[in-house]
């Protein structure tokens, strides 16, 4: 009911494409068979916007994105971007200039996590935090100083001193 099928007589999507070889193209991406694509405009070889899977009859099951030279991927939700990927392999998180490889920009409040790695299946909880009003911890979910540790430390360096503080 006011589907199109290409290579099927019973389309169960408003267009569904299938095809006896493995590819399914948009335009001539130029592909080795096994690979499936979606290219919107050129192919790969200009590296214009395209997204490929991977060819898995040879072991390759990664998802490619491509973009041409000197743009971007941007992912946004209602119209506001959250993450870009810039062609310089820099990651901006909320961040439309990033200062770093990753640059991010929270939003969350003081207490709320920023950071946070947690060790395999989060057994042990947060290892490292960073927390929205700056704080720092390592071993600990709730860091309560600037730098809070959990835990034994060490230095490798033979100069260490502390200013204002007493033992």
């Amino acid at each position: 009911a006011g589907n199109i099928g290409i290579g099927t007589d019973n389309p169960t999507a408003k267009l569904e494409i299938n095809s006896n070889s493995a590819n399914v193209q948009f335009g001539s991406m130029n592909l080795s068979a096994g690979y499936v694509g979606l290219m919107l405009n050129g192919g790969l070889a200009s590296k214009d916007y395209n997204v490929v899977s991977g060819n898995v009859s040879n072991a390759d099951s990664n998802l490619y994105i491509n973009v041409p030279y000197n743009r971007n991927i941007i992912f946004s939700s209602s119209g506001t971007a959250f993450a870009r990927f810039y062609q310089d392999g820099s990651l901006g998180l909320n961040d439309q200039s990033p200062d770093g490889q990753l640059d991010m920009i929270s939003n969350r409040a003081p207490t709320d996590y920023i950071v946070s790695i947690s060790s395999q299946n989060d057994v042990t909880g947060s290892v490292f935090s960073i927390l929205g009003n700056g704080k720092v911890g390592i071993g600990t979910a709730s860091p309560g100083q600037t730098l809070s540790v959990a835990g034994n430390g060490s230095f490798l360096s033979a100069d260490f001193s502390v200013s204002g503080t007493t033992f």
